[in-house]
């Protein structure tokens, strides 16, 4: 059972703006407090591509930057990285549709550049010089498991530090019916082998035999109410237990059978 370190984390949620916040709510150590919350803007990108940065993007790269501002001297050469959303961008989906009804029909190159998933990718390799590999997950209510799994298998391999970016922005009123409005969420593990300096624990994927825990449990119940566990707000209970600094087991899809074995 191969086990990865935890060296940082960055979270962006509404109520959960910041590592540090996050951990005191979720260790119940501070009251949850949701409001609006915007990505800050980062001069890190050049100004053509702050220009064409969307939600999704945002998101993730302010918790990726967080993450890499906390990693310290990490290997930005030979760092891999992972990014995972379970829906995507639907404000981006949500523009392209409404072109696409349109006549006459004009797709500015922009909102194509952003409609692919892997567009989050792209601008956080430009912000932060990441130069090494980069995968893209999309799996739905599943998408947290399968991240991970990405993530310790790369770990495994190749010996080397993974970011996993897990972001979901909330989809517009219109496309309703397509995703239930949920806020948006976004955080950034940074791992790597459990040898290293594993600031804030170890994780080893895990069976769970239910299979039907919410993979919130363990999460203060406003927090769990407010974000729900369909998106990589999945993520959450691992985050608490992380946050609580006790051993446990972390569900990641309540209708799975998978779970991260967390040792502070």
């Amino acid at each position: 059972m191969t086990r990865i370190g935890i060296r940082a984390i960055g979270v962006l949620a509404p109520g959960l703006e910041g590592w540090a916040c996050a951990r005191d709510v979720l260790a119940g150590r501070r009251a949850f407090e949701p409001g609006e919350v915007r990505p800050p803007p980062s001069p890190l990108l050049p100004p053509a591509e702050r220009r064409r940065l969307n939600a999704n993007s945002a998101w993730a790269l302010a918790v990726a930057s967080e993450a890499l501002d906390a990693a310290g001297d990490v290997d930005r050469g030979r760092l891999a990285c992972v990014f995972a959303t379970a829906d995507g961008d639907g404000e981006v989906l949500a523009q392209s549709l409404d072109v696409l009804a349109s006549r006459p029909l004009a797709l500015s190159p922009t909102l194509f550049h952003n409609s692919v998933f892997n567009a989050p990718s792209g601008y956080v390799s430009i912000a932060h010089g990441l130069t090494g590999p980069s995968t893209t997950i999309c799996a739905g209510h599943r998408t947290l498991a399968m991240a991970l799994a990405e993530c310790i298998d790369q770990v495994e391999a190749e010996a080397r530090a993974v970011l996993c970016v897990l972001v979901d922005t909330a989809y517009p009123g219109r496309l309703a019916a397509l995703r239930a409005p949920v806020p948006s969420f976004a955080c950034a593990l940074l791992v790597e082998p459990a040898a290293a300096m594993a600031t804030h624990g170890t994780l080893a994927l895990a069976y769970d035999a239910t299979g039907s825990t919410p993979a919130t449990a363990g999460v203060p119940p406003a927090v769990a109410a407010f974000f729900g566990d369909d998106t990589v707000s999945a993520a959450l209970g691992l985050l608490a237990v992380v946050a609580r600094g006790e051993p446990a087991s972390a569900p990641l899809d309540a209708r799975g059978s998978s779970a991260m074995r967390y040792t502070p």
